[in-house]
Formats: structure tokens, sequence, C-alpha cells
């Protein structure tokens, strides 16, 4: 994690930054936060992949949401909008996809 901080933080050396402000240090603050919450997704999703690859079918199970939607994509296709949800008890497609998944929330259409 002290890594990730020192990144962001290298980013700023040649910078003039004033970290008195209010503003610099919440722009601070939240490069910080996305730079550790990526990598962290980053690391879930490579343990999600094998814990959870399905070897009958060749399928990966993806969840963003802590499991409240499930999405299946074949094992090293990264392409997002391959990904389909699919019901977890049975492994059938909604007929939704990931790329209509925006923020925790599903679009109407």
């Amino acid at each position: 994690m002290i890594d990730k901080i020192k990144e962001v933080l290298k980013g700023f050396q040649n910078q003039q930054f004033n970290i008195d402000s209010d503003s610099a240090i919440d722009l601070l603050a939240h490069k910080i936060n996305d730079n550790i919450s990526n990598s962290l997704e980053t690391e879930r999703m490579k343990l999600s992949e094998q814990i959870v690859e399905h070897h009958g079918d060749g399928y990966i199970f993806e969840s963003p949401d802590n499991g409240k939607t499930v999405f299946r994509r074949k094992f090293e296709d990264y392409d997002p909008n391959n990904k389909i949800e699919i019901d977890w008890e049975t492994k059938e497609p909604t007929g939704r996809k990931f790329s209509d998944y925006n923020n925790g929330n599903w679009e109407e259409g």
C-alpha cells in the first residue's frame, strides 16, 4: 500500500503543489484512493479468476458488487462486451450484459 501512495506522490514531484489548500489535499486523497482501489480491484479479479473458474464450460464468473450480480465470460476473454449476467443458481444467462451495468444500477432498455 505504501508503494501505491508513493507512486501517486511521485506524480506530483515536479509540480507546484500547495498542501495547505483543501482542494489540493482533496485532489491528492482522491488520486491515492483511485490508485489503491484500481490495484485492489485488479488483484481481486485475478484471485476470483483463480478461485471460480468453471472448468467444465471454460467460463470465469465475476461479480462487481460482491455477489449481487454475477457475470460470465469465456476463460481468457477480457473484453467487457462479452460478459453476460447469469443467474448464479442455474448458471443460465439472464439476457443482460455487463455493458448494461452502470455504477450499481441497471439501465432500462
